[in-house]
């Protein structure tokens, strides 16, 4: 029976796999390359088995920063909120930065610190995947 899993992909070699609980939230953090302050987005996999962001959260404005939400916006506790977004995504890719600390984090604690694995520049793919769960075991 498949499980579904984040696998984590560079020069189309599989880094890890995590298994994802059904609804459970998924987060990409990182430093804004401009305003130095922490971004997080936030998703999911969906039924369709595809990413779907559903906000992102940042605690300043500036250079590459939403001024108009795509959905709701609110601020929390000096964290501006865009909301709503719900937005499907097949996968994601991302130069790893130098200095930005992508990490990837899960509902449950577990992370997965770019850095840690591949070199500033290096592309990553993020993609939802059902595997079995022996594989998602393995990684």
């Amino acid at each position: 029976m498949p499980v579904q899993a984040v696998e984590i992909s560079s020069e189309n070699k599989t880094i890890k796999i995590f298994e994802v609980e059904k609804k459970s939230e998924i987060y990409i953090d990182y430093v804004h390359s401009v305003a130095k302050t922490p971004i997080r987005d936030v998703m999911e996999i969906n039924e369709n088995h595809l990413f779907l962001l559903t906000r992102t959260e940042y605690s300043s404005f500036g250079a590459g920063l939403p001024t108009e939400s795509a959905g709701n916006f609110e601020l929390k506790n000096g964290i501006y909120i865009n909301s709503g977004l719900d937005k499907e995504l097949e996968l994601i890719s991302l130069r790893v930065g130098r200095f930005a600390d992508h990490t990837l984090m899960f509902e449950d604690g577990r992370n997965f610190i770019f850095r840690d694995f591949l070199e500033g520049g290096d592309l990553v793919i993020i993609k939802p995947v059902q595997v079995s769960k022996i594989l998602a075991l393995i990684y």
